[in-house]
C-alpha cells in the first residue's frame, strides 16, 4: 500500500498499542498525499483531527492482515460527537493572565 501510513506500537502478542505524536504524523501523511492512516484505537480521535485521511482503528496485526488481504473489511473511523452542557460557562477569571 503506497498510499497508507501505519503507526502503532506492536506488542509481542500482536496487539496494537497507542503511541505519541499521531497528530504530526497525520499532518505529514496528508502533505505527502497519503490517503489512509492505520492507528491503534486509542489514537483514532487524534488522527481524525486532520481532514483528508481515512483513519482506521486496528486492534491487532491479524486484523490488519485480514483487512489488507480482503478477508475482513475495516470501516474508516468517524469523529465522535461530544456532548456539550447547555449551562457550560467559564468559571475561571483570566483577567490577571499576562503574556
Amino acid at each position: 500500500m503506497q498510499n497508507a501510513l501505519f503507526s502503532a506500537e506492536l506488542s509481542l502478542d500482536g496487539n496494537c498499542r497507542p503511541i505519541s505524536g499521531i497528530l504530526p504524523m497525520a499532518i505529514t501523511a496528508r502533505e505527502h498525499r497519503l490517503t489512509e492512516f492505520y492507528v491503534a484505537p486509542s489514537n483514532v480521535d487524534e488522527a481524525l483531527l486532520i481532514d483528508g485521511l481515512k483513519v482506521y482503528a486496528v486492534e491487532n496485526l491479524a486484523q490488519l492482515v485480514r483487512h489488507l488481504t480482503g478477508t475482513e473489511i475495516l470501516t474508516p473511523a468517524m469523529p465522535q460527537a461530544k456532548e456539550q452542557k447547555k449551562d457550560a460557562a467559564f468559571t475561571d477569571d483570566f483577567a490577571d493572565v499576562q503574556g
